[in-house]
């Protein structure tokens, strides 16, 4: 009866692994895909609604200071100026 070489074992092992990983990785990215064509939004929701955002960008236009706006929102400095910072690129 032959010698088992166990020093070969952990790489099949390991080649096991990695394919396992790889099959992973696909399934992953194919239900990813499937539900973003099903309209399935991902990642943190938006602190605004698009009204909202519209009457930021109308205040600061008015004048109004950052203070007033945050408070009357209900939001923060960084978010303000981050929304503010939306609407100038999109234009």
């Amino acid at each position: 009866m032959p010698a088992i070489r166990h020093a070969r074992v952990p790489d099949v092992q390991k080649r096991h692994l990695l394919g396992e990983c790889e099959l992973v990785r696909e399934r992953t990215a194919l239900n990813l895909e499937h539900a973003r064509k099903s309209g399935r939004k991902f990642g943190r929701p938006a602190k605004l609604t698009s009204g909202q955002a519209a009457l930021a960008r109308r205040m600061k236009g008015d004048g109004e200071t950052v203070e007033i706006i945050c408070r009357t929102l209900g939001i923060g400095r960084t978010t303000l100026y981050r929304y503010l910072a939306d609407s100038d690129e999109e234009s």
